[in-house]
């Protein structure tokens, strides 16, 4: 004969109506604690970046001066009787240029003969052009 055990289930116990009670105002608490921390965080860094535009604004401003002081100064070095002046004061000679050429770094420089290129009406010749004769 064969013995068969059946076993029965049991009954889980309920907790008592306290601790159900604790336990749900526990974990609201901690979503209220949490909502909270993330509330003051948020109003911190919104606080601490008006701060850093304040600063900007401020530096920007600053700038802003300094390149118009700049401008003005730029523009009473360029001013011929001021170049004048300064030439006068430290004693250097004004001299016509008779002969001026843009350079252009990319191609390569022309050979610079001023002279013989007025007398026979030709552009001067490159570099390359007389290397090749």
């Amino acid at each position: 004969m064969m013995i068969m055990q059946v076993r029965t289930r049991r009954k889980r116990k309920k907790k008592p109506r306290l601790v159900r009670g604790l336990m749900r105002y526990l974990v609201m608490a901690c979503i209220l604690f949490g909502t909270a921390l993330m509330y003051v965080r948020q109003i911190s860094s919104v606080t601490s970046m008006g701060y850093e535009i304040n600063e900007l604004e401020k530096q920007r401003t600053l700038l802003d001066q300094k390149r118009r002081d700049l401008r003005g100064e730029m523009s009473q070095l360029r001013d011929p009787k001021n170049m004048k002046k300064k030439l006068d004061d430290l004693g250097l000679p004004l001299t016509e240029v008779d002969y001026a050429q843009r350079v252009d770094l990319d191609k390569p420089a022309p050979l610079l003969l001023p002279d013989r290129a007025r007398r026979n009406k030709t552009r001067p010749k490159t570099q390359d052009q007389i290397a090749r004769k």
